[in-house]
């Protein structure tokens, strides 16, 4: 394999057309007057913290606006770190938790709880090519592995403890996501969503936007 995976995929395949961001959509949905009305003090819940888009900031600041209490979550002490150092800049009482996303959903939250689920962690690539080594060794080093079925089955397992979790009502976004001929996870299966999101649309989620990119689903009112 080269060291340029453009060289090994059609192009179709790994340069997938990007839109937007999902906490770029998110600030859009939610940052002008909308019909979405989440109680204060209800959470805001970022998993994957920041590695230079600026998520964490954004949404620190839109939960902030929101009333809303918000916690970014990573695996990677540094990324913690980092961005424990941004959200308390915007509200002391913010704060950056090191920890698998599956594990602090199930333990922290009690049912009803979060508002907003932003999920952006554990990176997937095109079938057959692999991460960049400065994305990848933090995952071996942090979790012993990385595989695309590892992060659509961590994306999933979020999806269905953060069910119970999530207000009615509430909202999910999902971070690179992309589908082809209405279905997800045809752009080579590189979606994060790939198993998740057919899943929460089972469940009766409603899509509230998808743009390339990136996907908004709200759970059920009742």
């Amino acid at each position: 394999m080269t060291s340029d995976p453009t060289q090994d995929y059609n192009a179709w395949e790994y340069n997938v057309k990007w839109e937007k961001h999902g906490h770029q959509l998110l600030f859009e949905l939610l940052n002008e007057p909308n019909d979405f009305k989440f109680p204060p003090g209800k959470f805001f819940l970022e998993m994957g913290s920041d590695r230079g888009e600026g998520s964490t900031k954004v949404l620190a600041e839109l939960a902030n606006k929101l009333e809303l209490t918000f916690i970014t979550v990573d695996m990677n002490p540094e990324l913690c770190q980092n961005a424990l150092k941004i959200v308390q800049a915007i509200n002391p009482k913010f704060s950056a938790e090191c920890d698998r996303g599956e594990d602090f959903i199930a333990n922290f939250f009690g049912d009803g709880d979060i508002a907003v689920l932003y999920l952006d962690a554990y990176d997937t690539m095109p079938v057959g090519a692999d991460l960049p080594s400065d994305i990848k060794e933090p995952y071996i080093k942090n979790m012993g592995k990385w595989s695309n079925e590892e992060a659509w089955n961590m994306h999933l397992k979020c999806s269905e403890i953060a069910d119970k979790k999530l207000m009615p009502g509430g909202l999910i976004c999902f971070d690179d996501m992309w589908r082809q001929g209405g279905m997800y996870g045809h752009w080579a299966m590189r979606s994060k969503g790939f198993m998740a999101v057919p899943w929460l649309l089972s469940q009766e989620y409603e899509e509230i936007k998808y743009v390339d990119g990136c996907v908004v689903l709200r759970k059920p009112q009742v």
